[in-house]
Parts: C-alpha cells; structure tokens; sequence
C-alpha cells in the first residue's frame, strides 16, 4: 500500500497471515520487538510504525475498529 504521500506501507495484519501467525495477540508481540529493536538501534520507532485502526467486517456482517501497526515497506532487492 502507499499513504497520501507515495511512501510504500504494510498493515501489520495483512502481514500476519504471510507470515504463519495465526493469532493476532502473537503477532503483535513481534511487532513489539520489532519496535523495541529499532530504539535499541538508535531510530525513533515513531518514524517507522505507526498505530492505526481499520474498519473490519465481522462474520455477521457487522464492523468494528481493530487496532494494527502500520509498517514500513522494504526497499526492492
């Protein structure tokens, strides 16, 4: 995905899946640890990942706001 701005992103929820995390709750904690390593690194984890909420579909068709980190996209190889 892109922001208003052209910088490419990553929702932390359509990486899950990607990934092999079945589960949201252990998912987030290496996003957590993706966090605390890049302070650790000496960058502002705030230039980086972003928390957002997306509007989501439940099974009964309802929606509801579910919280996720917006990541940075990696540069083509």
């Amino acid at each position: 995905m892109e922001d208003e701005t052209g910088v490419e992103f990553w929702l932390a929820r359509d990486l899950q899946d990607l990934l092999g995390y079945a589960r949201w709750e252990n998912f987030i904690k290496v996003v957590s640890k993706a966090k605390t390593s890049c302070i650790t690194a000496g960058y502002d984890a705030d230039d980086h990942f972003l928390d957002v909420t997306k509007m989501v579909t439940l099974g009964s068709g309802a929606q509801r706001r579910s919280p996720m980190s917006r990541l940075p996209g990696m540069p083509a190889t």
